[in-house]
């Protein structure tokens, strides 16, 4: 009888019963959730509130990962910027050239070349592709090297290229007014010698080639050896004997006896010394 008397409200009125009920129910839901519960059954069950990690949004076409960049946001527009400034990685056969990736065959190859460096120093260098190094000696009578790089057909030199001039064969003089002298043999840029004085002066000298000249250095020595003639004090024996013998060794043996007597005498000799007088 009752469900027949609500069935038979008008169609006007029961809409507004069912809106009324809806917002009684919104109402409560409103309120559960503000409270930190849940609605179960038609009863309100208070829950603790957990924290839910939010799950990134990946755009239709976006890669699933992407390498890390500066973000910067404006408006509440998030923007990425790029923080990679290194040259790009080019496909195999190709180099990065000119601000772009080119096939390395499009690439000039450098051709064979003379070349010099520093104070004169040349060699030659042998056809090879871009990028490719040689390094080459200087040609005598210069010594050095050096490094150089082909570069889409022309050859650069990198790194620290060395160059200086060999010294030549020589003769030397050293000591006061250049009495002593020597041969030197050529020899490249650095390297010492030592050289003895000829004849008839004696001594000896260290020498090092600086970037082509010859240079002394040490303690060189010069002189020569002096033949001194003279008379000089020295002793002299004389042997005087009974037999009649006078003379500066002993008698050898004689018939009958013999005595004889040393007699020490105080005379002059002749000197031959060799006196050392100083050139330097």
């Amino acid at each position: 009888m009752q469900y027949s008397q609500c069935h038979a409200l008008p169609s006007k009125l029961r809409i507004s019963a069912f809106a009324a009920l809806l917002a009684i129910s919104g109402s409560a839901a409103a309120q559960v959730a503000s409270n930190g519960g849940e609605m179960v059954g038609g009863v309100n069950r208070t829950i603790d509130p957990v924290v839910r990690p939010i799950r990134s949004l990946v755009l239709p076409g976006a890669p699933a990962s992407a390498p890390a960049t500066h973000r910067d946001s404006t408006g509440g527009v998030t923007s990425a910027v790029s923080v990679n400034s290194s040259p790009p990685s080019c496909p195999f056969g190709q180099v990065f050239s000119g601000g772009s990736c080119v096939p390395l065959s499009s690439l000039t190859h450098c051709p064979d070349s003379p070349v010099t460096w520093g104070q004169g120093c040349s060699a030659n260098l042998s056809r090879t592709a871009h990028g490719f190094t040689q390094s080459v000696s200087a040609a005598s009578p210069h010594s050095g090297s050096a490094t150089y790089q082909c570069d889409n057909g022309s050859w650069r030199i990198v790194g620290s290229p060395t160059c200086a001039i060999n010294c030549p064969d020589e003769w030397v003089s050293w000591g006061r007014e250049g009495v002593c002298r020597a041969r030197l043999s050529g020899d490249t840029h650095g390297s010492i010698r030592s050289v003895s004085a000829a004849s008839p002066y004696s001594g000896s000298a260290v020498y090092q080639c600086d970037n082509g000249s010859w240079r002394i250095g040490g303690s060189p020595r010069c002189g020569i050896y002096r033949q001194v003639q003279g008379w000089v004090p020295c002793t002299e024996t004389i042997y005087r004997c009974s037999n009649g013998y006078v003379g500066r060794t002993p008698p050898g043996a004689v018939i009958g006896p013999t005595t004889c007597e040393a007699n020490v005498y105080t005379t002059r000799c002749q000197s031959n010394e060799w006196v050392w007088e100083s050139w330097n």
